[in-house]
């Protein structure tokens, strides 16, 4: 016997089955094509015992194990997904492509196909005729009854290349066990084991080769195994006659019947699938594939690996990118990273907000421990030093050096060895996928650590991808929860006037007096509600623009606000304006709305008997600009200190609702829209808000043409042919003018 001992099952885990390119090929059209169905995978799948295999040990890993079902391919397939069950096949093909077994020219897998898919078929028609119930169950045993000579010829390709020529019965059986200490039955049954299946599946497999007496009262699956695989290596003979009578009770004829529709049906999906069948019957053996010249050796493995490694990292990029959230897109990474590197659990340590710990991610209900698992990053160790040097780390669970919480890690994932990817987007550590990985697979990471890096890399983008996304979707919903707010205040004001109006209208009406002029202002404001209204959709703070005269705005928002009632007849408004400010345009939309805000501020905070002035003093350079200066003043109570000092942001003010403290924001707004600078000066005699609206250069001719012939008195600086009105070169000289004006020192 050669010295394999242990190491055979550890190559029997790593080695990949290689699958029919037939079947390949079309798998490889179903993950390409449009609305495919989990169904349309499963009927391809079912055909090949490498891809069934590949499959069942995806979704039935003990991390993950479907439990309480009979194994059955549509259930693996619903238990990993669509997206992930593309990618394991995209995978696997691009693989097989690059494996020198199947890429060396001289494997013919045709014999081995025909034999394991006959006896599927078989069995599953045997099931039928005996009620025996779980008939996809049976389909499986019968499919891979043989897996463990295409596991043991993978595995061990130049060793068992001499057992390839030997009949599939128990003399195999005998030589394998002198070779390798383990049987093809033994191997395959093993293999199953390892699925954590509710079944019988791999006894089936396992006694396929018993003899025949000791099984007549076995477990009815491994009795339709063993008679499927007689019917799949010597049709109807007289031993399987034999069988099928001592087993079932079935004659002559319904074996002849079975044997018939199997090879039937296997010629069918042979045309279907293009599969040349020609020289096939004797042909259960897999050709051992000649060596490669030695010239062809590393520079091209290397190649080939390199080329394998760039197809599946966009396939791993697709895969991660089908997932909206940041817990998909880890769930994707871990299922991906367990696929590809054989890892037993993944974990996930991010940073997090403080940057100075790295903390569990807990994925799936079974996981929830793991979010309170913690490695402060201060303290140092492996896992730490593999964040924040950016550099892929192995660690051993034997080593002497190993942190406390590293120690834990090793508890909590029952692990011999962690496999550290640091997860770098943008120049930006988010944390460290860990990986546990026995023994047996650590050569072949540590060989492959480029495609580690490169896999980490991706999942990185993946998840700062979605927080990039998540992130824009608070700022949307902020920005239209704000806009919400601003149509709620906004809207107010004209429906409060509105409500006041009509006051006045039903008493011209009762006095029989005419009202157009009413109903046109009442037709205005339903307007400006409904142009308010139409904002939130667009979420944002300004109207449509329709400019005016800033006088003539200033004038029909005052008379208008003492006409409506809006502003009580116990409070005195007037506006103010210097006879020589020539008039120019302005936004009239926003400046009425920051008037009314204003004036209603004004309102709100003053006793009976006060004032509310709003003038229009004149004009003002600042730094190098001409504005046109603009005050609201009242002489109510003045504000406070610490409420002047946030006065424009949307905070809650002492006034009720939702609204409140949200109109000097709104006003704030729309002066920065029109390019304006708002202030505001207060103290206990009242309050002064002052606008500076810019006049741009096109309005300067308009005002030269409006005011070319005055005779006000103009400072040196500010003195401009034309533009007349009461000028100011600094901004104290126009502070003290507003201060005289209202009687501030």
């Amino acid at each position: 016997m050669l010295n394999f001992g242990q190491n055979i099952r550890q190559r029997l885990v790593t080695a990949r089955l290689p699958a029919m390119p037939h079947i390949l090929i079309k798998l490889l059209e179903l993950c390409q094509a449009e609305d495919v169905e989990l169904d349309d995978f499963a009927d391809l799948i079912t055909k090949d015992p490498a891809v069934t295999m590949k499959i069942l040990g995806a979704a039935n890993r003990s991390a993950h194990p479907v439990h309480g079902y009979k194994p059955g391919i549509r259930q693996s397939l619903l238990a990993l997904g669509i997206d992930t069950v593309k990618t394991l096949l995209i995978s696997e093909s691009i693989s097989q492509v690059f494996d020198g077994f199947t890429n060396s020219g001289h494997s013919d897998l045709r014999g081995f196909w025909r034999h394991s898919y006959t006896a599927a078929l078989a069995a599953r028609r045997i099931a039928v005729l005996t009620d025996y119930p779980h008939l996809d169950e049976a389909y499986l045993a019968g499919l891979l009854h043989d897996v463990g000579r295409l596991s043991l010829l993978s595995a061990a390709p130049q060793e068992y290349s001499m057992l390839l020529s030997h009949v599939d019965d128990s003399g195999l059986c005998v030589a394998e066990k002198q070779t390798f200490d383990i049987t093809h039955a033994e191997a395959g049954a093993w293999l199953i084991g390892q699925f954590f299946l509710d079944s019988f599946l791999a006894d089936g497999v396992l006694y396929h080769h018993h003899p025949v007496k000791k099984l007549a009262a076995a477990n009815p699956l491994i009795r339709i195994t063993m008679m499927a695989d007689m019917i799949a290596s010597h049709g109807p003979s007289e031993p399987a006659f034999e069988v099928a009578q001592l087993f079932f009770g079935l004659d002559a004829e319904t074996l002849r019947d079975i044997c018939k529709d199997t090879g039937e049906r296997v010629r069918e999906t042979a045309e279907s699938l293009k599969i040349d069948l020609t020289g096939t019957e004797q042909a259960m053996a897999v050709p051992y594939p000649s060596k490669r010249a030695s010239n062809d050796g590393n520079a091209r493995d290397r190649l080939v690996l390199e080329v394998q490694q760039v197809i599946l990292a966009s396939e791993i990029r697709r895969s991660f990118s089908a997932s909206d959230s940041e817990l998909g897109v880890m769930s994707a990474v871990a299922r991906s990273a367990e696929q590809q590197f054989g890892f037993g659990d993944v974990l996930f340590l991010m940073r997090d907000e403080d940057g100075q710990c790295l903390r569990g991610v807990a994925l799936g209900s079974a996981r929830q421990f793991f979010s309170e698992f913690s490695v402060p990053l201060q303290e140092g160790g492996v896992i730490s030093d593999s964040v924040e040097q950016r550099q892929i780390a192995f660690l051993d669970f034997r080593s002497n050096a190993l942190s406390l919480a590293e120690e834990q890690l090793f508890r909590l994932m029952g692990a011999e060895h962690l496999v550290c990817l640091p997860l770098i987007a943008s120049q930006h550590g988010l944390g460290v996928i860990i990986g546990s990985a026995p023994a047996f697979r650590l050569a072949e990471l540590q060989s492959r650590s480029a495609f580690l890096r490169a896999f980490a890399s991706h999942a990185a983008a993946a998840i700062e991808a979605v927080r990039v996304k998540a992130a824009e979707s608070v700022r949307i919903g902020e920005k239209f929860r704000q806009a919400s707010r601003w149509v709620v205040h906004e809207a107010s004001n004209p429906l409060s006037i509105i409500k006041n109006y009509l006051v006045v209208l039903d008493a011209k009406v009762a006095r029989k007096e005419s009202v157009q002029s009413e109903v046109a202002i009442l037709s205005q404001e339903i307007d400006r509600v409904s142009q308010i209204l139409r904002g939130l959709s667009d979420v944002q703070l300004e109207p449509s623009r329709e400019m005016l005269g800033i006088r003539q705005v200033v004038d029909d928002v005052v008379r208008f606000l003492r006409v409506t009632g809006f502003v009580p007849p116990s409070i005195h408004l007037e506006a103010q304006f210097q006879a020589e400010i020539a008039e120019f345009k302005v936004d009239s939309n926003a400046l009425k709305q920051i008037l009314v805000n204003l004036i209603k501020n004004a309102v709100e905070a003053i006793q009976e008997n006060g004032e509310i002035a709003v003038a229009i003093p004149g004009y003002i350079n600042r730094d190098g600009r001409l504005y046109c200066a603009l005050t609201v003043h009242d002489n109510g109570p003045g504000i406070a200190p610490p409420v002047l000092a946030k006065l424009f942001t949307p905070v809650r003010s002492a006034k009720s609702g939702d609204h409140a403290g949200l109109g000097l924001s709104i006003v704030h707004s729309l002066v920065q829209n029109m390019e304006g600078i708002i202030m505001c000066r207060s103290n206990g005699s009242g309050t002064t808000f002052e606008l500076l609206l810019p006049i741009d250069a096109g309005m300067n001719i308009e005002v030269n043409e409006a005011a070319g012939n005055s005779k006000s008195a103009q400072t040196k600086d500010a003195a401009k042919p034309g533009i007349t009105g009461v000028p100011f070169d600094d901004v104290s000289k126009y502070r003290k003018y507003i201060g005289d004006s209202h009687g501030r020192t």
